[in-house]
């Protein structure tokens, strides 16, 4: 952060909390995945996937202000479904 210029800074701390407000709410959805329902309340079986979309959202924007690239090697960030990598077999 010491390389970040004073003005950027309130932007990367903001975009940082969005990070960890949708990191939260995964660990939250953990609870709701065997539920379909709840009090008459339907819940959404997607919920988790839709956060991972966000997440990668936000993750991009703070990339950005950067100018990097997110770590090619993450799980989190790779191409493809679900993160999964392609293994080479011989």
């Amino acid at each position: 952060m010491s390389y970040v210029i004073e003005e950027a800074c309130v932007r990367v701390r903001q975009i940082l909390g969005v990070l960890d407000g949708i990191e939260t709410k995964l660990v939250e959805a953990q609870e709701r995945l065997a539920a379909a329902a709840l009090d008459g309340l339907k819940l959404r079986e997607n919920e988790p996937d839709m956060l991972e979309l966000e997440y990668r959202r936000w993750a991009d924007r703070l990339a950005d202000i950067f100018g990097v690239p997110k770590y090619a090697y993450s799980s989190r960030f790779r191409a493809g479904s679900g993160g999964a990598a392609n293994v080479p077999v011989r």
